[in-house]
């Protein structure tokens, strides 16, 4: 391949050697192009989304979508960053060497950014997670802190960037934007890749890990426990003698009374279960998007750090060069997957009840910030 804008690295080899290949190449251009239209339509469709839905909804839920409304604008800025340079050839009044080496420099600054951001937003979403499930009082407080975390995370992902603008040069002759092969570029990238993907990815692992456990244990001792209080309460209401006959009467009211109390925890202990088991299947499902989500990215990565570490010589480049192809497709296909789970999942809420929005933002970890008066009596069952 001559286009590798994610990896900075080029292909040493005739990429438009034969007919074959070029019909290949445009293919894959192709379907490119396709993703980047489809994603920035669907991304945008979610930022239109959150405009409409924020008005109904409270000062704190706003300040959650924002935070997952920040990762579809950085995904639009990724996409429409990939569109521009799929259609570079089409712009010949840009052909000039030094206008090129300006756009590739941007370009893949913008989305080696942006990228990075999504995923370090990703890690912002586990951390809420595990404070609002190991310290649910201090998760209540929470009201600039997850943007203040986006602005961090935005300032470290733009300054851990900035050796592409310096590292990335247009190169003619294979028609891309590479990097130069120099010891300090490898050691640069296998920086980059750290810092962007394999840090978060595996501090994300462990806070879902911890989350995921607690929430599991907490659910399967739950309902153990309730039916030990249940009879306990049975017992006590109904082994209870009344020997005096003038007590009957008083005797029986009690027990009918203690009875009905045990029958309206009854019924709170299977709504209580009743909404852990959703919270579970909530929570489970957006888990599940992350590891996706993630998963997706690492092809990408892997083989970025395979040609940074091994010898050129070394490197088998037919099938490098799909393994790239369906790599890069992964990865920018995860962009546009986003925007869908963002739009089905978290905005899905004009035809619902504004329930639904709270119980999937609670299991994001993101709940809306509880009254003082609730906080006691139901801060457990809202909870993930």
């Amino acid at each position: 391949m001559s286009l590798d804008p994610n990896s900075t690295i080029i292909m040493h080899h005739d990429t438009f050697g034969s007919p074959v290949k070029s019909q290949r190449v445009v293919k894959f251009w192709m379907i490119l192009a396709a993703i980047s239209v489809l994603g920035i339509v669907l991304n945008l469709g979610v930022l239109l989304r959150r405009k409409f839905t924020s008005h109904r909804t409270s000062y704190s839920t706003r300040s959650s979508l924002f935070l997952l409304a920040t990762m579809a604008a950085a995904d639009t800025l990724c996409l429409f960053s990939l569109l521009f340079l799929l259609c570079l050839r089409f712009f010949p009044w840009l052909n000039h060497p030094y206008v090129l080496t300006f756009v590739c420099k941007l370009d893949v600054f913008v989305m080696h950014t942006t990228s990075s951001f999504s995923i370090w937003c990703w890690l912002v979403l586990s951390a809420v997670r595990y404070v609002a499930v190991y310290r649910p009082y201090t998760h209540l407080k929470l009201n600039k802190e997850p943007r203040l975390a986006v602005l961090t995370v935005a300032i470290f992902c733009c300054v851990s960037e900035v050796w592409v603008l310096w590292d990335i040069e247009y190169d003619d002759t294979f028609k891309s934007c590479v990097g130069p092969e120099t010891e300090i570029s490898r050691n640069l990238q296998i920086s980059e890749m750290f810092s962007s993907y394999f840090l978060p990815v595996i501090i994300i692992t462990f806070l879902d890990l911890k989350v995921i456990m607690c929430r599991t244990l907490s659910f399967s001792h739950g309902p153990k426990k309730s039916v030990a209080v249940r009879q306990k309460i049975s017992v006590y209401s109904e082994g209870c003698p009344s020997p005096e006959s003038s007590v009957k009467k008083s005797s029986m009211a009690n027990v009918a009374i203690a009875r009905s109390r045990s029958n309206g925890e009854l019924t709170t202990s299977s709504s209580s279960r009743s909404k852990r088991r959703q919270q579970m299947r909530v929570l489970r499902r957006c888990l599940c998007i992350t590891v996706f989500d993630l998963s997706m990215n690492l092809p990408s990565y892997l083989l970025r750090l395979y040609l940074t570490l091994v010898e050129k010589p070394d490197i088998q480049w037919s099938t490098i060069e799909v393994m790239e192809e369906i790599s890069q497709v992964m990865y920018f296909a995860q962009f546009a997957l986003n925007a869908l789970y963002l739009i089905c999942i978290i905005y899905d809420a004009p035809k619902r009840k504004s329930t639904v929005l709270s119980s999937q933002l609670t299991a994001v970890g993101l709940t809306p910030r509880a009254s003082r008066k609730s906080t006691r009596s139901g801060f457990d069952a809202r909870l993930v």
